[in-house]
C-alpha cells in the first residue's frame, strides 16, 4: 500500500488552476440573463459593459471615473448595479482580475515580478506583492514556488520529496 503525501499548498495550486479554467469556460458559456423592465435590463447591460471595459483594459490604468464615463452611469448607480450582480465593488473587481491575470503571467515565466507590476499597472512590486498575498495568501515567489513544485517534484523546505512512495 502507498501512501500519497499532498502539501496542502501543492493541492491548493491544483484546485487553483482546475477553478480558474472553469470559470472562465462558464464565463465564456454565460450570456447576460434579461430582466423584466426596459430599466433594469439598460443597468444589467451597464454592469456588462463594465465588465467587458474591465477586462479589456487591465493592462490600462483605470479609475472609477473611467468606467462611470465608459457606461454612462454615475459612480454610485454603477455601483450599485455592479455590486449587486457582482458581489464585488467595480474596483475591487479590478483588482482580482488583476492578481487573476497576473498568476496566469507567473505561470508563463515570461516576466519578472516587477514587470509584471508594471503591466498591471500596480504602483510598485511591492504594492503588487501585497495585494497579491491578500487575494491568494501567498506572495509571487511563494506562488511560483509552488507551480515549480508542482511541475517539477520540487522537495519540501525539509529535504523530503514532495510525494513519497
Amino acid at each position: 500500500l502507498q501512501v500519497l503525501f499532498v502539501p496542502l499548498q501543492k493541492l491548493q495550486a491544483l484546485l487553483e488552476l482546475l477553478l480558474i479554467q472553469l470559470y472562465r469556460e462558464l464565463q465564456a458559456r454565460q450570456p447576460l440573463r434579461p430582466e423584466n423592465t426596459p430599466a433594469q435590463k439598460s443597468n444589467l447591460d451597464c454592469v456588462g459593459r463594465a465588465l467587458v471595459f474591465l477586462k479589456e483594459n487591465l493592462y490600462t490604468p483605470i479609475r472609477m471615473e473611467d468606467v462611470c464615463r465608459h457606461v454612462g452611469l454615475s459612480a454610485s448607480q454603477l455601483q450599485k448595479n455592479f455590486t449587486a450582480r457582482m458581489g464585488h465593488t467595480v474596483m475591487g473587481f479590478l483588482a482580482e482580475l488583476r492578481i487573476e491575470e497576473a498568476k496566469f503571467l507567473i505561470r508563463q515565466q515570461e516576466y519578472t515580478f516587477t514587470e509584471i507590476a508594471e503591466k498591471l499597472c500596480f504602483c510598485s512590486v511591492h504594492h503588487f506583492s501585497r495585494r497579491f498575498k491578500q487575494f491568494t495568501e501567498l506572495t509571487p515567489s511563494e506562488y511560483a514556488r509552488s507551480l515549480d513544485a508542482l511541475m517539477n517534484g520540487v522537495e519540501r523546505g525539509d529535504g523530503a520529496p514532495y510525494f513519497t512512495p
